[in-house]
């Protein structure tokens, strides 16, 4: 939902991308406080703000996240929020590389 409330103009993006340099590939960090139906084996998708130099359009990458790959960490959402029976999930991402095929 971090997207869609983004250019809602509701909240920011929580995922933030950087460019490897020299590659068509980024990495990206940053927390999604809360996605739903998650295991160690799936995929979601998600959308990260492209960091840009002062004065460039802004940019975003689409991309697939999988659960079990390296930088990405699944954290227990508090007990008393009661989406355990959700599977929901906090997701940190550090460093994910995003290829761009």
């Amino acid at each position: 939902s971090n997207p869609m409330k983004t250019f809602a103009g509701i909240e920011q993006f929580l995922l933030r991308a950087r460019r490897v340099p020299g590659e068509s590939a980024w990495t990206v960090n940053g927390t999604l406080p809360w996605v739903s139906n998650l295991g160690d084996d799936h995929y979601f998708g998600a959308v990260a703000s492209v960091e840009v130099a002062e004065g460039e359009a802004a940019q975003e990458v689409m991309f697939l996240v999988h659960c079990g790959a390296p930088g990405v960490e699944l954290r227990h959402c508090p007990s008393f929020s009661a989406m355990e029976g959700t599977n929901t999930w906090a997701v940190r991402l550090t460093d994910y590389r995003v290829d761009a095929h």
